[in-house]
């Protein structure tokens, strides 16, 4: 394992904690403990879907970063790889947790 796959993988952990607090409300939300922030039922599975692909595309980083060291690729896309991955963690389970537009 290169240095660069720990300092990658180190910070990816990092977030995990954050997934796991995300989990912990989600929970409170469903059971219906926050009934004071008035989410209907499409807001509260859009925020379960970004939930749960943050969680699976953490998971698939990390495994992302031990794949990336046994590749033939130039240390420029190796490193585009090493960020992207838990990039897409956060843009793609971003996207569930927007607000949807007003149309009038």
């Amino acid at each position: 394992m290169t240095t660069e796959t720990k300092k990658t993988t180190g910070f990816i952990i990092l977030s995990v904690p954050t997934i796991v607090y995300g989990g912990y409300f989600l929970l409170t939300l469903l059971s219906g403990q926050h009934g004071e922030l008035g989410l209907t039922d499409f807001q509260k599975s859009m925020f379960r879907a970004g939930h749960a692909h943050a969680g699976v595309l953490v998971i698939l980083s990390l495994v992302a970063q031990l794949l990336v060291d046994q590749t033939s690729l130039s240390n420029t896309w190796k490193w585009i790889v090493r960020i992207t991955m838990p990039l897409a963690a956060v843009l793609i389970s971003g996207g569930f947790l927007q607000q949807p537009a007003d149309r009038d």
